[in-house]
């Protein structure tokens, strides 16, 4: 690990491979990514565990569909905070069960936290809450209207060494 933290120099082409295929079925199993990438089960499960140690794999997760599961309102809401503020703002924010992400950011905000509500009582309510927080100087709320893409996680370039030059 580099002293940014980077870990890319331990990664080989085949671990990027094994991340690929995780990305696509986290509950591949360990025979099936073998044979995917030409390496036995228990070389797999090493190399797993590896990216596991160094931080590169966080955990295991599965995608939902969040409106089946009654959460109507996805958006956004832009933070601005006062100076210093940022990182306990921040905390704070990502503490509340409808916040599912918060970004510091070089926009109009400082910052934005995506939020899934059930519906607009929800909404001010959160709303409300970031408000109340010390050091928030102002929040405004932007709805999305309609998904045109979602990945529940942020996936890697597929780009490997022989695809490199290529365009999809």
């Amino acid at each position: 690990m580099n002293a940014d933290g980077e870990v890319g120099e331990e990664l080989d082409e085949t671990d990027m491979k094994i991340l690929s295929l995780l990305q696509e079925d986290a509950f591949s199993g360990y025979e099936y990514i073998g044979d995917q990438v030409g390496l036995s089960e228990s070389a797999v499960r090493y190399r797993i565990r590896k990216m596991q140690d160094l931080g590169v794999i966080l955990g295991f997760t599965c995608a939902l569909d969040h409106d089946k599961l009654g959460y109507r309102i996805l958006g956004f809401a832009g933070i601005d905070v006062t100076p210093g503020k940022e990182k306990l703002i921040a905390g704070k924010v990502g503490s509340f069960p409808n916040v599912v992400g918060v970004f510091t950011i070089s926009n109009t905000f400082d910052m934005i936290a995506m939020m899934m509500l059930r519906n607009k009582e929800e909404l001010a309510e959160v709303i409300g809450k970031i408000r109340s927080l010390k050091g928030v100087a102002k929040v405004d709320f932007m709805m999305v209207l309609n998904t045109h893409k979602w990945d529940c996680a942020i996936k890697m370039p597929a780009n490997t060494k022989e695809e490199e030059g290529e365009i999809p």
